[in-house]
């Protein structure tokens, strides 16, 4: 299942919306960071490409701070590589350094569920790497279930590969109050 981002979700701190060209050099910052690549595949990004990535970007949020404006980090709601012929879609996500453990991701994620399940899909899932603590109980503490353990399942750039979690939560399972 595909669902591309049209309107931006408002929550509590922040608003998640559709990426801005002018999000350019925030977004490449938090993207390229160490931080970020620790835990998530994604190659290194030049200029150009965050650029083409922000302008042909169909189904991702950034985190945009109310109080600021400051862009912080990203949720994309992609294709479920995991199942066929049913209505899914994969969160992936990223934050930056400076705002870990202050509760953003956690909202976030909670109204990225809310927004996939109200667009139609029936299952909502995400990844985590087994060694990434902070990211499995924050899939946890968002209502998903773990649904099994991929050993050695993912190569990062600098060669050191980790097990992997994958997590999902089912329409039927979300409190919508």
């Amino acid at each position: 299942m595909s669902i591309k981002v049209t309107e931006p979700i408002i929550t509590q701190r922040m608003i998640l919306r559709k990426p801005r060209e002018a999000d350019c050099d925030a977004m490449l910052a938090i993207r390229n960071s160490s931080f970020v690549l620790q835990y998530n595949p994604m190659k290194v990004y030049t200029r150009e490409e965050m650029l083409e990535d922000i302008c042909t970007s169909e189904h991702e949020f950034y985190m945009e701070l109310k109080e600021t404006g400051a862009v912080i980090g990203a949720v994309c709601a992609g294709r479920d590589s995991l199942r066929f012929g049913v209505d899914a879609v994969a969160l992936s996500y990223f934050l930056g350094e400076a705002h870990k453990q202050k509760g953003y991701m956690y909202e976030a994620l909670s109204e990225v569920i809310k927004w996939a399940f109200q667009a139609g899909c029936g299952i909502v899932s995400a990844r985590a790497f087994a060694d990434n603590a902070a990211s499995v109980a924050l899939l946890e503490k968002a209502g998903m279930k773990r649904e099994g353990y991929i050993r050695q399942c993912v190569k990062t750039k600098d060669g050191v590969i980790h097990d992997d979690i994958p997590f999902c939560i089912l329409k039927e399972e979300y409190n919508f109050a």
